[in-house]
């Protein structure tokens, strides 16, 4: 069973230049739309695909830690609240609505603005080979395990951050963990296809039935 709570925690702590041995910042996200997605690489070009999260984070640069004890992916925005209630991010898609679909066994993060800026660069013929196999990667932000790496994308000001996933590919949820005043604190993936992700994939497959038994 995951823990949330303690990885969050751990990750405040973290951020607050204390020393936590499973806490690694895999880099910062900029966020310039304040609708953040999260997708495998392979889908950043597919409108039905590169999962748009129905809620707005705030716009800025933040950072992103991966916990290796609780196998999670955190994107940080407050580190000095505490969280009062965590809830399942859905996405702006008709089927399997509350899941990340990943087939090359790692998903990550990048503003909408980003999607937007790599069609117009492959529309436009920026990229030689494709975006995910030319220049557009430029760093590799961690060598351990899970790999880590970060593609700064060409005509924007946005990135992807991207994350391997502990056991490739399947489907992944994700939280958004709020304050007792209702402010976004922190957005937790998963990694290792919890029961978490098991429990929202059922409840799609239950909601999906009773639609085709009306």
């Amino acid at each position: 069973m995951l823990n949330i709570d303690a990885s969050y925690v751990h990750c405040t702590y973290f951020l607050k230049g204390n020393e936590v041995d499973h806490i690694e910042k895999i880099g910062d996200i900029v966020i310039t739309s304040g609708k953040l997605c999260a997708c495998d690489p392979l889908y950043l070009e597919d409108k039905n695909r590169n999962q748009e999260m129905n809620i707005l984070v705030p716009k800025g640069k933040y950072p992103v830690l991966y916990d290796t004890e609780e196998e999670l992916i955190n994107v940080m925005f407050d580190p000095k609240s505490n969280i009062f209630e965590w809830k399942d991010i859905e996405f702006n898609r008709k089927e399997y609505s509350r899941l990340v679909e990943v087939d090359s066994g790692e998903y990550g993060f990048v503003d909408k603005d980003g999607i937007i800026a790599i069609a117009k660069n492959v529309k436009n013929g920026i990229y030689k080979k494709g975006y995910y196999d030319d220049s557009a990667i430029v760093t590799v932000q961690s060598g351990s395990h899970p790999k880590s790496l970060e593609m700064k994308i060409n005509k924007s000001k946005n990135n992807f951050l991207v994350n391997t996933t502990r056991y490739g590919n399947g489907e992944y949820s994700l939280h958004a963990g709020y304050s007792f005043s209702d402010n976004l604190l922190c957005i937790s993936g998963d990694l290792i296809r919890s029961y978490l992700s098991l429990s929202s994939h059922i409840k799609e497959m239950v909601k999906d039935e009773k639609k085709l038994g009306e």
